[in-house]
């Protein structure tokens, strides 16, 4: 297949174009390239194209003197300029895949195994969830595109990220912890998290779109199994070469009373009024549908393997190692309070 990968050197991305490459198709990946120098170096046999993909211009041009059998969109992030986007997909033959988000699921103290038709939450919780939900919507009722479409919901996926409890993906909560910090952790310590490791996300993304029959179908892609947060806590604490014992509860009222204005830097983290959104409940998920297309579909990283590669990665280079101040401070703030 031709692939086109707009947003070519994200998180996951960067897996995607990876594997895809591996197994023998042609891929190029949009990228304006702004964030190399803290992710994985660019692929010898991708070929990149550097433009901004919201210039509706440019992407007609490419679309009207290219051919490619699949689109994968990985920066599908404002419905006013996705409208467009998806105008002009409409107007090829292409197959088209749409990374959305199991964020978009209603999550509380009752939820269980999450499937793809669990409910969804209403329009009002944030930015980031309204868009994914309003585009979901805008692929359903498109009449040209939808049949030739897949959109998939990942979890909580990690590769140039760092997956902490009480963390924001960037490497700030180590970084504290390798200073003399506790490992931070909600209450809730045996509450259920799936997480994914990036190129096992790709390895199922790839073989989905390579069976004709996933398209039109909207799926949960997700890890085959979970872990407490207590278990992640301790893999962690492990690859780091310190002590179970080297962790700090920390109580759901402090978490949700970290206040966090429009300016601040930790506006996207999992503190103050966004723990309800997500990690105060269990993530879980029934994954038989995945299956049905890509039978027998098992994670092949670990955690313990996965955040290991991902932490020494981030040591070989330290502009790789992303560090919040801000959040470094209230995440210190809430250390000391639980400690009291």
């Amino acid at each position: 297949m031709r692939i086109l990968i707009i947003g070519g050197n994200g998180n996951i991305s960067w897996w995607c174009a990876k594997v895809a490459l591996d197994r023998g198709h042609e891929v190029t990946a949009i990228s304006r390239g702004l964030t190399w120098k803290t992710r994985r170096p660019a692929h010898t046999l991708c070929r990149y194209l550097s433009m901004d993909v919201d210039d509706s211009d440019k992407l007609r041009e490419l679309l009207e003197t290219e051919t490619f059998d699949l689109i994968c969109d990985f920066l599908a992030l404002d419905p006013s300029t996705i409208s467009r986007r998806l105008s002009l997909i409409a107007e090829t033959q292409s197959k088209y895949v749409l990374i959305s988000s199991t964020i978009v699921f209603e999550r509380n103290e009752t939820t269980g195994f999450l499937v793809e038709d669990s409910p969804v939450r209403e329009i009002g919780w944030n930015s980031y969830i309204d868009a994914k939900l309003r585009i979901e919507k805008l692929i359903h009722e498109h009449t040209l595109l939808s049949q030739r479409t897949l959109i998939v919901r990942p979890s909580h996926t990690y590769d140039t990220n760092v997956p902490t409890p009480l963390g924001s993906n960037c490497f700030t909560e180590i970084h504290r912890v390798l200073r003399g910090g506790n490992l931070l952790m909600p209450e809730q310590c045996n509450s259920r998290w799936t997480l994914m490791h990036s190129e096992d996300f790709a390895l199922a993304l790839i073989a989905l779109v390579e069976n004709e029959n996933c398209f039109g179908n909207t799926l949960n892609l997700v890890a085959d199994n979970s872990l407490s947060w207590s278990e992640i806590a301790n893999n962690i604490l492990d690859i780091l070469g310190l002590p179970r014992t080297r962790f700090q509860v920390v109580a759901t009222q402090d978490i949700e009373s970290v206040q966090i204005n429009d300016q601040s830097s930790i506006r996207g983290s999992n503190l103050g009024p966004n723990f309800k959104l997500h990690r105060k409940w269990n993530d879980e998920y029934d994954i038989t549908k995945l299956q049905e297309f890509i039978p027998n579909w098992k994670c092949s990283r670990s955690f313990y393997e996965g955040f290991s590669e991902t932490y020494h990665w981030m040591l070989e280079r330290p502009i790789r190692q992303r560090i919040n101040h801000e959040l470094e401070k209230v995440l210190q703030e809430l250390q000391n309070k639980s400690m009291q």
